[in-house]
């Protein structure tokens, strides 16, 4: 701010040594006019030796005149001035709002900076002290939760030995008895061998003549199926609408068939000793 104000008062006097005041000057100037219109006028009074009237009037007319031009340039010469005047004022005032201006914002540029400094040092300090003060709590922490597990632990141990310990006999307890008991044995399927009726009927026969294996599961309903046996399979093949038809559904031809493979099996009851009923048929395919 001073070499602002220092920079104003130098431009002031600048401008007093370079626009001086005039006063002297417009009286030099009254004095020389003075003169030359006396010069003027002598010789006009040599020339003629005497002086009229209308010399006397051409005189004083002359006088009116050059002081009218005298005055008009004086006025003439204030009026710049003062203009002069109030142009440096004018100008001084601006250059001191802007130098307020310039000032005023340096001093706020200032502020800001020291501000952001400030909040980049706090943050910092931050960071810095952060960390440990995080590692010392959660050391802490694990600590006392590692205290707090072992008492657990021991409650824990302290509370289950007799439960451990009934455990135990009734575990060896219930070892002797898993020893001891054996599962039911599971009777295998009984296979009987079963020739076709002209009924739609099974009857049990010899294995010879048998066409049908059945296979009894529980009860008086069982399951039954072709007797895969080659010459039984040609047999049942060659006599088809007697054997196969009435108990069976066929796939393929039986045209050149020499095998027949059971698909699904079929369902029989039995409806007194050695009969068998066909529930359902079963599913068999020819071979070539």
């Amino acid at each position: 701010m001073k070499k602002i104000i220092i920079c104003f008062v130098l431009i002031f006097c600048a401008n007093l040594l370079i626009y001086p005041v005039e006063q002297p000057s417009t009286m030099k100037d009254s004095t020389e006019m003075n003169v030359a219109s006396a010069k003027a006028i002598v010789p006009e009074c040599d020339n003629n030796h005497f002086i009229t009237d209308n010399d006397i009037d051409k005189i004083a007319n002359k006088v009116i005149n050059k002081m009218e031009q005298r005055n008009d340039k004086k006025a003439g010469t204030k009026l710049l001035s003062i203009v002069r005047w109030v142009a440096i004022g004018v100008v001084a005032i601006i250059i001191l709002l802007l130098s307020m201006i310039i000032w005023g914002c340096h001093k706020i540029y200032k502020k800001l900076k020291a501000i952001e400094r400030d909040q980049n040092n706090d943050t910092q300090a931050g960071y810095r002290h952060t960390p440990a003060r995080r590692i010392v709590i959660t050391e802490e922490k694990i600590d006392k939760i590692a205290q707090d597990v072992e008492v657990i632990k021991k409650e824990v141990i302290n509370d289950c030995k007799p439960m451990l310990e009934k455990t135990g006999s009734q575990g060896e307890h219930d070892e002797g008895k898993r020893n001891a008991y054996q599962p039911p044995r599971r009777e295998p399927d009984k296979t009987i061998y079963a020739k076709p009726l002209q009924n739609g009927c099974l009857k049990t026969t010899e294995e010879m003549e048998a066409i049908y294996i059945i296979k009894v599961e529980q009860g008086n309903v069982a399951r039954f199926t072709v007797y895969e046996k080659d010459e039984q399979m040609l047999r049942a093949i060659k006599n088809k609408e007697y054997i196969l038809e009435q108990f069976c559904e066929t796939r393929g031809s039986s045209i050149n068939a020499k095998k027949i493979a059971n698909v699904n099996a079929g369902q029989v009851e039995q409806i007194e000793a050695g009969i068998w009923r066909v529930i359902k048929k079963a599913e068999i395919m020819f071979i070539k």
